[in-house]
């Protein structure tokens, strides 16, 4: 309710509007080509549930509203965090994933550009794993240091 002084005293409006917030969402171009190590790096940094689509599916908000953007791996928002939009990763024509993340998540859910530093260190170990595998070596070493370098040492299985 809004009140005027108006000269023959207050005079009272009623005001009533719907107020949507809707975060804006970002795109984040990445080097990633391999879904299924995209897939792993997302499970390893802690995300319970990954989803995988052949064709773009809808990404949503945190009011569980539709949006016009869409993505191949999804991470829907209930397992992104409270209060959190839908996490996308699109693939391009060159065959790259582009991220697709909410401002508010960039922001507030702490999804900005050290998640994103930690997400291609992720995605990069298990890139070098998967090769190491069907390569024919073991990992028989593992190593991160304070600087976040993860250093690995292979050998061929015999």
């Amino acid at each position: 309710m809004v009140r005027k002084w108006t000269s023959s005293g207050f005079a009272n409006w009623v005001v009533c509007c719907t107020v949507r917030w809707m975060s804006h969402y970002s795109r984040v171009k990445t080097h990633f080509k391999d879904a299924q190590c995209l897939i792993r790096a997302l499970k390893a940094m802690g995300f319970a549930k990954v989803e995988h689509h052949t064709s773009p599916q809808g990404l949503y908000g945190f009011q569980g509203d539709l949006r016009r953007d869409t993505a191949h791996i999804i991470v829907r928002r209930k397992y992104v965090g409270a209060a959190s939009n839908d996490l996308g990763f699109i693939q391009r024509e060159d065959g790259t994933f582009e991220a697709i993340i909410s401002d508010y998540d960039r922001s507030f859910g702490k999804k900005d550009d050290k998640w994103m530093a930690r997400l291609k260190r992720e995605y990069g170990k298990t890139t070098v794993f998967e090769y190491a595998k069907r390569e024919g070596y073991d990992v028989v070493e593992t190593t991160q240091s304070k600087s976040e370098e993860i250093r690995l040492v292979l050998r061929r299985g015999t």
